[in-house]
């Protein structure tokens, strides 16, 4: 079974957190590699440094709203619409998306054995992909984060 960690790149900012995120991913001894997801906006020197850690990389098309971008409370999370191309990457089985700011910190192979449904159900069963919660913490203390975060 061809399966990986997959992490989305788009620019140079988020390159520490791409090689920290291969590092401990082999430090814990996972039996995976890590794809960078990145677009034509990345620069050389990133695909430099991605290549010399001998990540994978998959290039996509970088994916933007139908709507206005004045509509988002914070620009900076528009690239998040991208990570949905992750779902085009069929020549893998299965592809775990990561966020490149991840600190892995122990083996989670486990969620490439999670049960779904398999492809003769055509995307049409109840367990296409599986899905964990997002980061419910507000260490910058944003107003407009809920305020149990």
């Amino acid at each position: 079974m061809l399966v990986v960690w997959a992490t989305l790149i788009t620019n140079s900012n988020y390159l520490p957190g791409v090689l920290v995120l291969d590092y401990c991913l082999r430090k814990v001894g996972s039996a995976y590699p890590l794809v960078a997801v990145y677009t034509d906006d990345l620069p050389e020197e990133a695909h430099n440094a991605i290549d010399a850690r001998n990540i994978a990389k998959r290039k996509v098309d970088r994916l933007l709203p139908g709507q206005a971008i004045e509509k988002y409370t914070e620009v900076r999370f528009l690239e998040t619409w991208t990570k949905l191309s992750t779902f085009s990457m069929v020549e893998f089985e299965r592809v775990v998306l990561l966020d490149s700011d991840m600190v892995v910190l122990q083996n989670m192979d486990e969620l490439m054995d999670l049960p779904l449904d398999g492809p003769e159900q055509e995307g049409k069963g109840n367990r296409v992909f599986a899905a964990s919660h997002a980061c419910t913490c507000n260490p910058m203390k944003k107003p407009h984060y809920p305020p149990n975060w």
